[in-house]
């Protein structure tokens, strides 16, 4: 098998199962998104790849946005959302992140694979992405949960794009607040 029919089998693989009806639970994310005053962003492992291209898109966007683990992060409070990806929806980190922005008032978010876990169960937004957890038996041919960290990715791209519609930007805005100390 070549490279080429590697790469058309994993879009073929990706397009599929993306016809389940989540749109009202984006919905509900990008308005608690537009009302959040900080909007805190966690991952692990290859979905924290992911989790942190978008907290840099919420930012290109003009959101407050923190990756939390960073320096730089500030405390939670009353009036924020975490969001976090998590294929399993049953990491004890995001389970703990989860139980402590609760305590501090905030909203919580997931993107997960399965409907039922412990963090969908506790998340006031729980979006699920086609996929499987890294330790889950699938018929995909790519290893260790890679298709659900694909869709991630691209799901939340394609969330941006949607983010920018109802926002009424552009690329042309979110280029202004780019990072500007490049060398």
């Amino acid at each position: 098998m070549s490279v080429s029919e590697s790469f058309s089998l994993i879009l073929q693989e990706l397009s599929s199962g993306l016809d389940e009806d989540q749109n009202g639970n984006w919905c509900r994310l990008g308005d608690c998104i537009s009302q959040s005053r900080q909007v805190f962003v966690y991952g692990q492992g290859r979905s924290g790849l992911a989790m942190r291209a978008f907290a840099n898109r919420l930012g290109h966007l003009g959101c407050n946005v923190h990756f939390i683990g960073e320096i730089t992060c500030p405390a939670v409070q009353s009036g924020d959302l975490l969001i976090a990806g998590s294929a399993s929806g049953s990491s004890g980190t995001v389970l703990e992140l989860f139980r402590k922005a609760g305590i501090h008032g905030a909203e919580t978010a997931v993107i997960t694979t399965a409907k039922d876990n412990p963090l969908s169960e506790i998340a006031n937004i729980a979006v699920r992405l086609p996929g499987t957890a890294r330790d889950s038996v699938s018929g995909s041919l790519q290893p260790m949960g890679t298709g659900f960290e694909q869709r991630l990715w691209l799901s939340l791209d394609a969330f941006v794009l949607e983010l920018m519609k109802d926002w009424n930007q552009n690329g042309q805005d979110m280029s202004s607040r780019h990072a500007n100390l490049e060398v």
